[in-house]
């Protein structure tokens, strides 16, 4: 396949909560390669020349899990100033922690 035609499976990183998160997820809808539906998600990919087998893929937000950490550690992050409470803020940590459960 070409390149052109790869789909790309986007995970967030703390560059991308200095920026604008919600526009990064939102592109998904306009580009047919882009694929960021959420701050973390799952997919499942088939195992090659194994017919009905497939390995679960687990994309995570590190910065959204570290949200659930004590303020005192919340307080040394790096770019803190920079995120935006939504998605890195200790609900959005504590939502995805019980999403991993």
């Amino acid at each position: 396949r070409a390149l052109a035609e790869v789909k790309w499976k986007i995970t967030l990183g703390d560059h991308d909560h200095r920026g604008n998160v919600t526009a990064l997820i939102a592109h998904t809808r306009r580009s047919p390669r882009w694929e960021l539906h959420a701050p973390y998600y799952s997919f499942q990919v088939a195992v090659p020349g194994d017919s009905g087998r497939h390995a679960d893929v687990v994309v995570i937000d590190s910065v959204g899990l570290e949200g659930d950490v004590a303020e005192e550690l919340q307080m040394a992050r790096r770019f803190r100033e920079d995120y935006t409470e939504e998605f890195v803020g200790p609900a959005a940590g504590n939502a995805q922690w019980s999403w991993l459960e």
